[in-house]
């Protein structure tokens, strides 16, 4: 017989649940934590504060990640910052300030994610490439414009001189890292 004291999972819990693992990116599923939180006997004010303590565990993971990776992006950026002509031994060019500057506002908007999947990596006419290490895609950031490639299979997809946007750009960004 069942205790009318405990709830069994509705759709708050799903939401929070669904938020748990879609927005901070555990390795669990959401019926993983539904049947964690479904497999306890704990009234439903109890299951609710600890979805919310598991979501609080998750923002300061998150936050930890955030600040992580974009440590170690910049530190990368500084390192090709300081990149002076012929830098590649072929007449390489160096970051142009407002390609610094535009990796400077498109950091702190993107997600831990995105942050954990991209790498960073000079190229020779001033631009800066932004790769994504889960798939063949990648973004080059210019001082107006950037241009971005995807390619899947034998397929090359992707766009050239779409105006710098950095809503836009995040957007494109965390579309390619999915």
């Amino acid at each position: 017989m069942e205790d009318k004291n405990y709830t069994y999972p509705n759709n708050e819990e799903n939401s929070i649940a669904a938020e748990f693992v879609n927005r901070y990116g555990v390795s669990s599923s959401v019926d993983d934590v539904m049947n964690y939180l479904h497999g306890i006997r704990i009234t439903s004010e109890d299951k609710r504060s600890i979805g919310e303590m598991l979501i609080k565990e998750a923002l300061r993971e998150e936050a930890i990640v955030r600040m992580n990776e974009q440590y170690r992006l910049m530190k990368d950026m500084e390192i090709f910052a300081a990149y002076k002509d012929n830098w590649d031994g072929e007449g390489g060019y160096p970051l142009t300030e407002q390609v610094k500057r535009n990796f400077d506002v498109l950091l702190p908007n993107l997600s831990p994610k995105c942050l954990r999947r991209i790498q960073i990596s000079p190229e020779s006419n001033g631009t800066i490439l932004i790769e994504c290490t889960n798939q063949e895609a990648g973004v080059n950031l210019a001082d107006n414009n950037y241009s971005f490639y995807i390619i899947q299979g034998n397929h090359v997809s992707g766009e050239n001189n779409v105006p710098f946007d950095v809503d836009t750009l995040t957007e494109k960004l965390e579309e390619l890292t999915w």
